[in-house]
């Protein structure tokens, strides 16, 4: 994984996503030069836990609070 997916200024793009966002990398998640895969990797598995929340909570709209993944 590329370091700079580590950083706030990336992870910060997630805060808010809800399971109605897109969530997609190159749309609303600016993509890591030189680490499009890890970007896009990441990406993906921010989508699927939204999802998966939304379904445990049984809510139609769960957020991220906090960029802590």
């Amino acid at each position: 994984m590329s370091t700079n997916a580590k950083e706030a200024r990336f992870r910060q793009q997630f805060t808010g996503k809800s399971s109605t966002d897109a969530i997609r990398a190159g749309d609303d998640v600016v993509v890591i030069s030189g680490a499009t895969i890890s970007s896009k990797s990441i990406t993906i598995g921010v989508r699927r836990a939204v999802a998966l929340v939304s379904v445990l909570l049984r809510d139609s709209q769960p957020t991220l609070t906090a960029a802590r993944f």
